[in-house]
């Protein structure tokens, strides 16, 4: 064991009961991505990092900019706001500037039949926590929120700074984090709290979401001979990405030996035709193609182009009505830790102290996470100065950081006058332009969270 009296004060100062508390607190915010419960989340772990005496950046992020910027990755849900939200220990010497980093947003429910209960009316069983979101990933969040309050109760003294970076639109291309990053906030290096099985990832695949729109030529069923289907036309281009998947697995980095399809390419979606007794004259097929590590993604897409219209001047009907390409949506880089940086080691180190136990084995994601650290630009730090991170027509904080006016918490209830349906369970209003904020016209008998 290699804890010294510092750490050993910050490990007895974790509070498990309150951990298991604000879990809660935080999975019973329906933050889907792109809803205004996202932005509800935010607000609430904003009043969490300004209680541990962080200089808090809180801001409405200019969607407008970032969707015109040439290294936008791109999004899915739709969306009029999105919050960026960053704390920062205050430097006390000339060590380096370490970010941690979750994201806030959880994909839908689903069929809610599906769920034994309320996907946002979490619950503990034994030592389980069930509920939207759980795993992915707000534990990770609040286990931010808990290795803050213990490195604070304990009065450890860091060498370098702390910042905590809680982002939206993790699930649908990362906006957040670009957000975040164009902005200004940036480190030495990153730990993400992911859910990984207690693997420590050092290295991630990149993935691109892509949709291929084919021509067809329409008629009525009876005559489907004087016609084209598009459907039938889509098939050609379909085996071709089946090869183009062998091809680019043909020579994988070592680091990716653990997964059978290292760069998968997979046709998630597939809409042809709108009556059944016509040929279809359009098919969209849309899915996701694997970035290799180190791969620029302009040469994905590129491998991706050409293998579709090589297929289309293979085929007679295409190659006079070829198929189109576009990239919407989520567009991730793969990234990875190089092999000599020292994060690994101290992370595990630390990990095997903590758990005695052995070493995390160092393993490789398919997915690529939404987060970055550069030096290309200086990093922001939060000060008194309103210009570093304000805004002149927000109120300030300590670090100039937009607010949402009279916020009191998720489920004070401030008054509102309204009245009707409310979403997600409870009403809402949204004050100034700003997040929208719970009310109490009228009150749920039983608010979502309520225990």
């Amino acid at each position: 064991m290699t804890i010294n009296d510092v750490e050993a004060a910050a490990l007895a100062a974790v509070d498990e009961a309150a951990i298991g508390r604000l879990l809660l607190d935080l999975l019973a915010v329906p933050s889907v991505t792109g809803s205004a419960a996202e932005s509800e989340a935010q607000h609430v772990l904003a009043g969490h990092l300004e209680r541990l005496d962080l200089d808090v950046d809180l801001w409405s992020m200019d969607l407008a900019s970032l969707r015109a910027h040439p290294d936008f990755p791109g999004g899915e849900a739709p969306r009029t706001e999105a919050w960026g939200l960053v704390g920062c220990s205050r430097a006390t010497g000339d060590g380096p500037t370490l970010i941690l980093q979750g994201h806030v947003d959880v994909v839908p429910p689903g069929d809610v039949a599906q769920w034994d209960g309320d996907p946002f009316r979490p619950r503990a069983v034994g030592d389980v926590v069930h509920g939207r979101g759980a795993c992915d990933m707000k534990a990770g969040v609040v286990a931010i929120l808990a290795a803050l309050a213990a490195i604070r109760a304990a009065d450890a003294r860091l060498r370098g700074q702390v910042s905590v970076h809680f982002v939206v639109s993790e699930e649908d291309g990362g906006l957040g984090a670009f957000g975040t990053i164009q902005r200004g906030h940036t480190g030495d290096a990153c730990i993400i709290t992911e859910p990984t099985s207690g693997a420590l990832m050092v290295a991630n695949g990149g993935a691109l979401t892509f949709r291929i729109e084919v021509p067809g030529q329409a008629t009525h069923g009876s005559t489907r001979y004087a016609g084209v289907s598009a459907i039938d036309a889509y098939l050609p281009i379909h085996a071709a990405l089946a090869r183009l998947e062998t091809r680019r697995n043909a020579d994988a980095d070592p680091l990716m030996s653990g997964w059978k399809i290292p760069y998968p390419l997979s046709v998630g979606t597939v809409r042809a035709g709108d009556w059944a007794s016509s040929v279809p004259d359009l098919l969209v097929a849309e899915g996701r193609l694997g970035v290799a590590l180190g791969e620029d993604p302009a040469q994905a897409r590129a491998d991706l182009e050409a293998c579709v219209a090589e297929a289309c001047a293979s085929d007679p009907w295409l190659r006079s009505h070829p198929a189109v390409v576009t990239w919407p949506g989520g567009q991730f880089a793969s990234g990875r830790l190089p092999a000599a940086h020292p994060l690994a080691a101290l992370v595990g180190d630390a990990h095997a102290d903590v758990t005695r136990s052995a070493r995390p084995a160092e393993q490789v994601r398919l997915t690529a996470v939404t987060c970055a650290c550069t030096r290309e630009r200086e990093s922001r730090r939060c000060s008194t100065d309103p210009v570093t991170c304000g805004s002149p027509t927000a109120r300030r904080s300590r670090c100039g950081s937009m607010r949402s006016s009279r916020w009191r918490g998720p489920w004070s209830w401030p008054p509102c006058g309204r009245s009707g349906d409310c979403p997600y369970g409870r009403c809402r209003e949204r004050r100034g332009g700003t997040a929208w904020i719970p009310c109490s016209t009228p009150k749920p008998s039983n608010p979502p969270g309520a225990r």
